[in-house]
């Protein structure tokens, strides 16, 4: 059960937002010149002024308040639709996650151009299912190219004796110690393989997974 506050609110000290904000700039600039258009022709002596806003991540969601008549309303900074409505908090944590960053990182990137970083909750919340995402398209792409490496080994007649496709490869692997020492105990390495006969004339490269 998800018991972290996933929004925050922010009440707007002397009618100012502070820092900055990503924004939709087409979406924000049209509701802001229809806002002003249409309030011009009921209000003309009042200022619409921030009082609140409410952040979903890197969304924010600010309520303006006429100070002469007390109308308010309230406009987001992204479209809020089905497509549009999480699209730059689902960029931010993918691209954190896809480059072996952390929250940190992305909240350090963050606070370089004086942008308020979403809440830990939220990018918890969306960092489960991308992984999750990312490791079946892995393992979808994976497979994909095995078998292409299959089928292009049976085309060259490369199948031993027992009935096994076989191709020629030439491997090369890394493995890393960790901050201090040589040891060379971290806990993973890295295995490449390049093929040099399935096909000589489109040079390719693919991923070889060894479990150790």
């Amino acid at each position: 059960m998800q018991h972290d506050i996933d929004k925050e609110v922010v009440q707007p000290q002397e009618n100012k937002i502070k820092e900055h904000r990503i924004v939709d700039l087409q979406h924000v600039l049209t509701w802001a010149t229809q806002l002003q258009l249409n309030r011009s022709k009921k209000c003309t002596a009042g200022t619409l002024k921030p009082i609140q806003e409410q952040r979903n991540g890197l969304i924010s969601e600010v309520t303006f308040k006429c100070n002469c008549c007390g109308f308010e309303i309230r406009k987001s900074t992204y479209p809020q639709n089905a497509v549009e409505n999480e699209k730059i908090n689902v960029a931010a944590v993918w691209g954190t996650i896809s480059t072996k960053s952390t929250y940190s990182n992305l909240k350090e990137r963050l606070a370089i151009v004086d942008i308020i970083p979403m809440p830990y909750p939220v990018f918890k919340r969306m960092k489960a299912p991308l992984s999750q995402q990312w490791k079946e398209n892995f393992w979808i792409s994976t497979e994909k190219g095995s078998k292409e490496k299959h089928d292009l080994a049976l085309k060259k007649g490369q199948v031993d004796k027992d009935g096994y496709a076989w191709i020629v490869i030439y491997t090369d692997c890394g493995w890393s110690d960790r901050s201090y020492d040589h040891s060379y105990n971290a806990s993973s390495g890295v295995v490449s393989c390049n093929i040099i006969q399935c096909c000589i004339s489109h040079p390719m490269s693919f991923l070889l997974i060894y479990r150790l």
